[in-house]
């Protein structure tokens, strides 16, 4: 018994001292409560601010609403056919490019030079601002000539400034000796208001070290005796104003700034399917306004239309428009007696009504009627929406077999989608085959004072 005891007392005091006491459960603490966090309050979303009405068009002396001047005149004649401020001192803009290319085939006429002749871009004309053509191989950069004719299509088609002053150093020998032969046949053609400083209509900007001072000047009657002289002396201008689109030699493609002329809301179409305009050109400068000078025939009588310092190229093109289609009705024999209602967009081959506009007498002329607040357009030439086609009677449809269950509807919904796929494909080969004439140009619209169209 002793024995067992004894053993018993010997494990005890090595399972102590081998394996230690027994371990006693540990309580955790309990994990420490978060402070309480205070919310915020949730502010509403703050309401967007209306947006803000579009600005009113700048009003200048120089650039006004619907324009600082107006006329329109019989191209053989000269008889006065409307007028309103017409003696009103504007700022051509590249308007100025008319005189420019009157000397240019006067002295083509006169044997100096020729259409063909290569000319180069001296200091002077490399240093113009857009609208330009580059005087440069577009691949190696090296300088490169170019035709007379390739010129004044780049004059009157792009109104390019470079063109310009190219064209006039070759013409005089300098750039001040054209000018100055500018003003000389200004004087010639009774144009007492008007007074060049340079060959493109680009306003002084000394930081390029343009050589002039001040603007180019003139008023809507001098601008009617320039372009008749033009297209009496020399009709064949209109093989330059009359493009919609010319490719260079060097493959740039220019697009013809008239948008009277050039954009499917804006043509004048002929009883006979022709389009009636085929010039002259338009002009654009922050500090003088769009101007434009239109020429357009009907029944072998033309008529030329001169607009100066609109505040918007929309008013300006919309007040041309409508002043050039009742001078061809006049020309024509046909104008109402009083104002007709705004003309619907032209058609293919539609006459288009006479839009509300200047009658053609002189004496009781409306004025333009201007565009209601926040909106240039002018009311007198709004576009009507097109008058819906007649219906065509459809052919009777052949028999189909019953359809059973939703049969029908899948066919009919088949049939519905599959004719989508081919308006939709027809639709844009019309849009792709035709986008030179759909084009828009909006650059006579910038705001930058250094920019001219």
């Amino acid at each position: 018994m002793m024995r067992k005891l004894l053993m018993a007392s010997m494990m005890a005091v090595l399972g102590a001292g081998v394996w230690g006491a027994p371990k006693q459960p540990v309580k955790k603490a309990a994990p420490a409560k978060k402070a309480a966090v205070a919310k915020k309050p949730v502010r509403p979303a703050a309401k967007k601010a209306p947006a803000a009405a579009p600005a009113a068009p700048v009003q200048t002396p120089y650039r006004k609403t619907p324009y600082v001047g107006a006329i329109a005149a019989d191209a053989r004649t000269g008889q006065i056919l409307f007028r309103d401020r017409a003696d009103a001192v504007a700022r051509p803009a590249s308007v100025t490019k008319l005189m420019t290319a009157l000397l240019v085939l006067e002295d083509v006429a006169a044997g100096k030079y020729k259409l063909t002749t290569e000319v180069s871009a001296g200091p002077m004309a490399l240093r113009q601002e857009p609208s330009i053509i580059g005087f440069q191989n577009p691949k190696t950069k090296e300088p490169i000539t170019r035709s007379v004719d390739t010129l004044l299509y780049a004059l009157m088609i792009r109104s390019a400034n470079d063109a310009a002053v190219a064209l006039a150093e070759y013409a005089s020998g300098s750039l001040d000796a054209f000018v100055t032969r500018m003003n000389a046949r200004a004087a010639q053609l009774g144009m007492t208001k008007t007074k060049y400083h340079n060959p493109n209509g680009l306003p002084p900007n000394a930081t390029k070290r343009y050589p002039w001072k001040e603007y180019n000047t003139t008023t809507c009657e001098d601008q009617l005796k320039l372009a008749i002289e033009i297209m009496r002396r020399h009709p064949e201008i209109t093989k330059y104003t009359s493009c919609k689109t010319w490719v260079m030699p060097d493959g740039l493609k220019i697009i013809n700034h008239n948008n009277v002329m050039r954009m499917d809301k804006y043509k004048i179409i002929n009883p006979d399917g022709t389009e009636a305009l085929d010039g002259l050109k338009t002009g654009y400068i922050d500090a003088g306004g769009s101007s434009v000078v239109l020429t357009g025939k009907r029944d072998g009588k033309r008529a030329i239309v001169v607009v100066l310092g609109s505040a918007t190229a929309k008013e300006r093109d919309t007040n041309a428009r409508a002043i050039m289609v009742r001078a061809l009705e006049k020309l024509a024999g046909n104008a109402p007696a009083a104002p007709a209602p705004a003309a619907a967009p032209v058609q293919a081959a539609a006459t288009p009504a006479a839009p509300a506009a200047p009658s053609a007498a002189v004496a009781d002329a409306p004025k333009p009627v201007t565009p209601e607040p926040a909106k240039p357009a002018v009311a007198a030439a709004k576009e009507t929406p097109p008058a819906a086609p007649a219906p065509v009677a459809a052919a009777p449809a052949a028999p189909q077999p019953e359809a059973k269950g939703m049969g029908g509807l899948a066919f009919g919904v088949g049939l519905l989608v599959g004719a989508g796929v081919v308006a939709g494909a027809a639709y844009g080969a019309w849009r792709w085959l035709g986008k030179d004439d759909r084009e828009r140009w909006d650059f006579e619209d910038v705001a930058d004072p250094s920019q001219s169209a």
